[in-house]
């Protein structure tokens, strides 16, 4: 029997009256009555309401979220047992603790748990003594929010010392805010720069003179219903020292390798290259805009190379602009814009002959080759690869068709030892590098004359001598 309030009275069976107080507890036997040790039970404090064998305990979920248990009155020489569970049947052992301690802390999860101490022997493991049990209510509660500087933030300033705000909301019902500021990590009390200032009333605080350096803070709440605290996680700032470089000059830039003329097979392209000629390792982006002729923004796009090919939807005239940008994406320097013409490749144009110096046959007009042998030439073309040459002639056996590399056909025919005399026809298709023919040269008429200009060797200074036989 444990007396909460009040006072209670027992007779026994002889007659005998017993009377006990506040505090005092009596075992009730058959035997008679035992007097109970006077347990007192420190942590937890807070009873719910005017029930003393209800209590409440306020942990937080977030942090330290610890149920701290405080008692006095066991035998110093007797182990203790905190039994917990979730009804009073149910108890079962949670912590056992060695003799001469008076404290257990222990995890237990928000909600109701019955708990009890219980006293005993330690070497044969007898129980000797118990306290009442007691129904727990765990309710969670928070410290203060901290709104600024958020965790991990670095002040960067070129002249320090510099003052930092320090911004947070407290909770209801809170009793009292206290902070603390440290250069430890730890909170170590010999690295404390603010110790247990009381900002109960604000819920800023500005802190002035705070050199270079890494620094540690946390506020501890109590609430009106208790004395135990409840405390942020801790806090870091670093304060730094930044020098300032001067200004440095804007890279050069250069236009390299772009063609103010380019030309396509199939579809339209344009193609840029660039580069930096200074500060070339500080350009981590470029900006490439490319503007048509109706001043209508065809390609916008950025790139980490220095050259970019993109295709157009039409040939025509258009400007480009490159610029350099940083890692901000400000403007570090602009190329000269450029004024590219895209146009599909030409073809080859139709070969012309030279004939000005070939001879002609005077009542024909017509270009002849002595002696059969063909030495023909026409004009030279830069994008030509290579010329089909087609010889026609009335006699089958002389028609030809080659294909050269150079603009200059000789020939003296399949025999080898000159055209078979008649007429001719010979017509050139250039071809182009892409392997595109282009226009067919006019056809080109000759002939070759049954006469040579080669005459028989004749005798000279021969002396004959006849035999007079």
């Amino acid at each position: 029997v444990n007396i909460i309030e009040g006072q209670g009275k027992f007779n026994d069976s002889t007659g005998v009256t017993k009377e006990l107080t506040k505090g005092q507890s009596v075992t009730v036997t058959n035997q008679g009555y035992k007097n109970n040790i006077d347990i007192k039970i420190i942590s937890p404090s807070q009873t719910l309401d005017a029930d003393q064998m209800s209590q409440v305990y306020y942990i937080n979920p977030e942090g330290d979220s610890t149920v701290r248990f405080k008692w006095r009155g066991f035998p110093k020489n007797h182990e203790i047992i905190l039994l917990t569970g979730k009804t009073k049947k149910d108890l079962t052992e949670k912590e056992t603790l060695p003799p001469s301690t008076d404290n257990a802390n222990t995890l237990l999860s928000l909600g109701t748990h019955y708990w009890q101490l219980v006293s005993r022997d330690p070497a044969s493991k007898a129980k000797i003594h118990s306290s009442s049990v007691y129904k727990l209510e765990i309710l969670s509660r928070y410290p203060s929010i901290i709104f600024a500087p958020e965790n991990n933030k670095i002040f960067e300033n070129e002249i320090l010392p510099i003052p930092v705000t320090l911004q947070w909301q407290k909770p209801q019902q809170s009793k009292s805010v206290h902070l603390e500021l440290s250069t430890h990590p730890q909170m170590l009390t010999t690295f404390m720069v603010l110790k247990n200032i009381n900002v109960s009333q604000v819920q800023e605080y500005k802190v002035k003179d705070l050199k270079e350096g890494e620094y540690y803070w946390r506020l501890s709440t109590k609430y009106d219903d208790s004395d135990i605290p409840f405390q942020t996680k801790i806090q870091k700032f670093t304060i730094k020292k930044i020098t300032k470089e001067p200004p440095k000059p804007p890279p050069v830039l250069a236009w390299t390798k772009t063609a103010d003329k380019q030309f396509y097979l199939n579809q339209p392209a344009i193609e840029l290259n660039w580069d930096a000629m200074t500060r070339k390792e500080d350009i981590p982006n470029w900006k490439i805009e490319i503007v048509g002729q109706n001043n209508e923004s065809i390609v916008k796009q950025q790139t980490q190379v220095n050259s970019f090919k993109s295709n157009l939807t039409a040939p025509g005239k258009y400007y480009v602009y490159v610029e350099a940008v940083d890692k901000n994406g400000l403007s570090m320097a602009k190329l000269q814009p450029k004024l590219v013409e895209v146009s599909e490749f030409p073809l080859p144009k139709a070969p012309v002959f030279n004939s000005v110096e070939l001879k002609r046959n005077s009542k024909t007009n017509k270009v002849y080759f002595e002696n059969g042998v063909l030495q023909l030439q026409w004009n030279y073309q830069t994008v030509v690869k290579e010329y089909e040459v087609e010889l026609n002639s009335s006699l089958e056996a002389e028609n030809q068709k080659v294909v050269l590399g150079k603009n200059l056909f000789e020939y003296k025919g399949k025999s080898g030892t000159g055209l078979t005399p008649g007429q001719y026809q010979i017509k050139i298709t250039p071809i182009d590098q892409h392997n595109r023919r282009g226009p067919s040269s006019e056809s080109f008429e000759f002939e070759v004359p049954k006469f040579t200009s080669m005459s028989a060797p004749k005798l000279k200074n021969l002396n004959i001598k006849q035999n007079s036989d």
